[in-house]
């Protein structure tokens, strides 16, 4: 007997739903898709590229780049999350469409002969090891 799998609500799901909105969830493990990553990653290299001598605080240069990333940066690494998407999307519908095209014949007749003839034999094998 197979246990059903409880569902995890969140809280701010069932707030967002009240106000009549969607909520979609990323694929776990998949922060290529998640725009703060890149965001994220401009904030590590606005610090680094400024705390040469590591005598500046970290919490004052990474304000600094929050205070610094602009909207245009934000679309700008929307539109790529939207690129790889899109190319995520086309890649499934290939997938899907070589599966939807798979046949398997499963023979249980032991009898049945090999799709390999004596001369697809690679010997060289057996004489190395």
């Amino acid at each position: 007997m197979q246990v059903a799998k409880k569902k995890k609500k969140y809280f701010i799901d069932e707030i967002l739903k009240e106000q009549d909105h969607d909520v979609l969830r990323l694929p776990p493990y998949h922060c290529d898709l998640n725009p703060i990553e890149l965001i994220w990653a401009d904030v590590k290299r606005y610090v680094r590229e400024r705390n040469a001598t590591a005598d500046m605080s970290f919490q004052r240069l990474a304000s600094e780049a929050m205070i610094n990333i602009g909207n245009m940066r934000w679309e700008k690494h929307c539109k790529h999350i939207e690129h790889i998407e899109k190319k995520y999307w086309d890649t499934d519908g290939i997938v899907e469409e070589v599966v939807e095209n798979i046949s398997f014949n499963i023979n249980s007749d032991s009898d049945t002969e090999s799709n390999f003839s004596d001369d697809d034999t690679d010997d060289s094998y057996d004489d190395e090891h």
